[in-house]
């Protein structure tokens, strides 16, 4: 079974999903507008996970990275200034 690794950014005004495989491919995202994090975060895991990917590994950053991390028992959390800074890389 393919291994996945799920990111997550929490903002204050939207939460961003993405789903990538083990050869860094985007498989699946999803962008929610923060409607409360508690309920954006289960609405976007329920869309997100639907079709039962294998997720070994978890990733939060943004505002909310230290909830949301909370929430789902993330492995990483990120200050999104160190995901901006990787991501030009």
């Amino acid at each position: 079974m393919e291994k996945n690794y799920l990111g997550i950014d929490c903002g204050s005004v939207g939460v961003k999903f993405a789903l990538m495989n083990e050869k860094e491919e985007v498989v699946k995202t999803n962008y929610l507008r923060n409607s409360g994090l508690f309920e954006t975060i289960k609405i976007g895991l329920e869309n997100i996970l639907e079709d039962k990917p294998n997720v070994v590994g978890v990733g939060t950053t943004g505002s909310g990275r230290s909830f949301c991390s909370a929430l789902i028992g993330a492995d990483f959390v990120k200050t999104e200034i160190l995901a901006h800074t990787i991501g030009t890389l």
